[in-house]
Protein backbone atom coordinates (compact mmCIF):
# COMPACT_ATOMS: atom_id res chain seq x y z
CA UNK A 1 0.00 0.00 0.00
CA UNK A 2 1.83 3.32 -1.33
CA UNK A 3 0.37 6.36 -2.01
CA UNK A 4 1.89 9.32 -3.95
CA UNK A 5 0.09 12.21 -2.09
CA UNK A 6 1.70 15.34 -1.17
CA UNK A 7 1.85 16.66 2.19
CA UNK A 8 -0.37 19.97 0.92
CA UNK A 9 -2.91 17.49 -0.68
CA UNK A 10 -3.50 15.77 3.10
CA UNK A 11 -3.22 19.12 4.41
CA UNK A 12 -6.03 20.45 2.31
CA UNK A 13 -8.42 17.53 2.89
CA UNK A 14 -7.81 17.88 6.83
CA UNK A 15 -8.83 21.07 6.61
CA UNK A 16 -11.15 21.18 4.09
CA UNK A 17 -13.20 17.62 3.19
CA UNK A 18 -12.61 16.23 6.90
CA UNK A 19 -14.11 20.17 8.52
CA UNK A 20 -16.63 17.94 10.78
CA UNK A 21 -14.05 14.56 11.72
CA UNK A 22 -12.85 14.48 15.56
CA UNK A 23 -9.02 15.14 15.73
CA UNK A 24 -7.25 12.58 17.01
CA UNK A 25 -3.08 13.66 18.25
CA UNK A 26 -0.52 11.97 17.16
CA UNK A 27 2.94 10.89 18.36
CA UNK A 28 6.09 8.95 17.45
CA UNK A 29 8.52 7.28 19.44
CA UNK A 30 12.06 6.31 18.92
CA UNK A 31 12.85 2.52 18.92
CA UNK A 32 16.19 0.77 19.87
CA UNK A 33 16.28 -2.35 19.42
CA UNK A 34 14.03 -2.91 23.17
CA UNK A 35 14.35 0.25 24.65
CA UNK A 36 11.86 3.35 23.52
CA UNK A 37 11.99 6.51 24.09
CA UNK A 38 8.87 8.75 25.43
CA UNK A 39 5.90 9.73 22.72
CA UNK A 40 6.70 13.55 21.34
CA UNK A 41 3.26 14.78 20.06
CA UNK A 42 4.03 15.75 16.47
CA UNK A 43 0.37 16.65 14.47
CA UNK A 44 -3.05 15.55 14.72
CA UNK A 45 -5.29 13.61 12.08
CA UNK A 46 -8.76 12.93 10.84
CA UNK A 47 -10.43 10.27 8.99
CA UNK A 48 -13.88 10.33 7.77
CA UNK A 49 -16.83 9.65 9.64
CA UNK A 50 -13.88 9.24 12.60
CA UNK A 51 -13.63 5.44 11.24
CA UNK A 52 -10.29 4.76 9.96
CA UNK A 53 -7.81 6.82 12.44
CA UNK A 54 -5.48 3.82 13.22
CA UNK A 55 -5.33 3.80 8.80
CA UNK A 56 -5.21 7.49 8.75
CA UNK A 57 -1.79 7.67 10.77
CA UNK A 58 -0.71 3.97 9.26
CA UNK A 59 -1.04 5.36 5.70
CA UNK A 60 0.57 8.90 6.51
CA UNK A 61 3.54 7.46 8.86
CA UNK A 62 6.17 8.76 6.21
CA UNK A 63 5.10 11.87 6.27
CA UNK A 64 4.53 11.77 10.17
CA UNK A 65 8.05 10.53 10.72
CA UNK A 66 9.58 13.07 8.10
CA UNK A 67 7.58 15.58 9.99
CA UNK A 68 8.86 14.76 13.33
CA UNK A 69 12.30 15.07 12.14
CA UNK A 70 11.82 18.16 11.27
CA UNK A 71 10.21 19.78 13.95
CA UNK A 72 12.13 17.86 16.43
CA UNK A 73 15.77 17.47 15.34
CA UNK A 74 17.35 16.46 18.22
CA UNK A 75 15.12 14.04 19.71
CA UNK A 76 14.20 12.61 16.61
CA UNK A 77 17.56 12.28 14.50
CA UNK A 78 17.17 10.88 10.20
CA UNK A 79 18.45 7.50 10.83
CA UNK A 80 16.09 6.83 14.20
CA UNK A 81 13.33 4.14 14.04
CA UNK A 82 10.33 5.63 15.04
CA UNK A 83 6.87 3.78 16.17
CA UNK A 84 3.78 5.68 15.65
CA UNK A 85 0.80 6.36 17.84
CA UNK A 86 -2.60 8.43 18.55
CA UNK A 87 -5.03 8.90 21.52
CA UNK A 88 -8.11 10.72 21.46
CA UNK A 89 -8.01 14.97 21.36
CA UNK A 90 -7.72 16.28 25.06
CA UNK A 91 -7.11 12.74 26.54
CA UNK A 92 -4.30 11.93 29.05
CA UNK A 93 -4.97 8.00 28.00
CA UNK A 94 -2.11 6.11 26.73
CA UNK A 95 -1.33 6.23 23.09
CA UNK A 96 -2.23 3.63 21.46
CA UNK A 97 0.27 1.62 19.06
CA UNK A 98 -0.08 1.62 15.75
CA UNK A 99 0.37 -1.45 13.39
CA UNK A 100 1.38 -0.39 9.91
CA UNK A 101 0.24 -3.47 8.67
CA UNK A 102 -3.90 -2.16 9.69
CA UNK A 103 -3.46 -0.76 5.95
CA UNK A 104 -3.19 -4.30 4.28
CA UNK A 105 -7.20 -4.48 4.94
CA UNK A 106 -7.85 -1.01 4.51
CA UNK A 107 -10.98 -0.21 2.26
CA UNK A 108 -9.75 0.91 -1.33
CA UNK A 109 -9.50 4.61 -1.50
CA UNK A 110 -9.23 5.39 2.21
CA UNK A 111 -6.16 7.63 1.77
CA UNK A 112 -8.81 9.75 -0.01
CA UNK A 113 -10.52 9.80 3.45
CA UNK A 114 -7.85 10.79 5.90
CA UNK A 115 -5.60 14.03 6.29
CA UNK A 116 -2.49 14.85 8.83
CA UNK A 117 -1.96 18.22 10.13
CA UNK A 118 1.80 18.33 11.22
CA UNK A 119 2.42 20.70 14.55
CA UNK A 120 4.20 24.15 13.39
CA UNK A 121 7.75 24.73 14.22
CA UNK A 122 7.34 26.78 17.66
CA UNK A 123 9.91 29.15 16.30
CA UNK A 124 9.03 30.05 13.29
CA UNK A 125 5.04 29.01 13.26
CA UNK A 126 5.63 27.50 9.70
CA UNK A 127 4.78 23.57 9.12
CA UNK A 128 7.96 22.69 6.72
CA UNK A 129 11.19 24.61 5.10
CA UNK A 130 11.03 25.19 1.72
CA UNK A 131 14.12 26.30 -1.03
CA UNK A 132 13.38 26.54 -4.46
CA UNK A 133 9.44 25.03 -3.67
CA UNK A 134 10.99 21.72 -2.50
CA UNK A 135 10.61 20.64 1.17
CA UNK A 136 14.43 21.23 2.77
CA UNK A 137 16.21 20.56 5.99
CA UNK A 138 17.06 23.79 7.90
CA UNK A 139 20.71 22.39 7.80
CA UNK A 140 20.56 22.04 3.50
CA UNK A 141 18.62 25.44 3.35
CA UNK A 142 22.06 26.97 4.70
CA UNK A 143 24.26 24.83 2.84
CA UNK A 144 22.49 26.62 -0.43
CA UNK A 145 22.81 29.57 0.30
CA UNK A 146 26.40 29.82 1.58
CA UNK A 147 27.41 27.58 -1.34
CA UNK A 148 25.16 31.10 -3.46
CA UNK A 149 26.80 33.90 -1.00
Amino acid sequence: FHTHESELEYFSRYCDKLKGAKIFPVAVRVVDGDDKGEWLEVGRVKSEGDEYTEIAVATQRGLIAEHAKRLLPLQVKPKDVVEWGYRAAGSDDEWSLVNKKVVDGAPKGVEKKVGFEGTPDPNSGFYCHYSGGRIVDKSDEAKQMAKRG
